[in-house]
């Protein structure tokens, strides 16, 4: 979802190519770090979000 919308603000001329270079290697970078975390947490007993506990 995220880099659809980079590529929208790229090609709309909103955001720089250097822009879109370095936000689309955060994105790709933090999404599976995201996801390991959450994973680690969940198998701790730790749960995000509207049901979670934080």
């Amino acid at each position: 979802m995220e880099l659809v919308l980079l590529n929208i603000g790229l090609s709309a001329g909103l955001i720089t190519a250097e822009l879109y270079t370095i936000l689309a290697l955060m994105t790709v970078v933090a999404t599976p770090l995201q996801r390991m975390f959450e994973r680690n947490a969940w198998k701790n007993g730790i749960v995000f979000g509207p049901n979670g506990s934080q």
